[in-house]
């Protein structure tokens, strides 16, 4: 149940931090916008598996 919780706060915060980026910065070339969709994918990535690790923790 709290996995479900957890990838919906993920992708609130993934639609949020999209829509916080101006379509200046996207109107760049293609290769910087794959660089910049790809930066903040790892970034939510690495919040996500620390979001889930610290609710393991409480769970225990």
């Amino acid at each position: 149940m709290w996995q479900e919780k957890a990838i919906q706060l993920h992708f609130l915060l993934l639609s949020k931090h999209i829509k916080s980026i101006d379509d200046s910065k996207l109107k760049v070339t293609g290769k910087i916008q794959f660089k910049l969709v790809f930066s903040l994918y790892t970034k939510i990535k690495h919040n996500y598996f620390l979001f889930t690790q610290s609710i393991f923790m409480l769970n225990m």
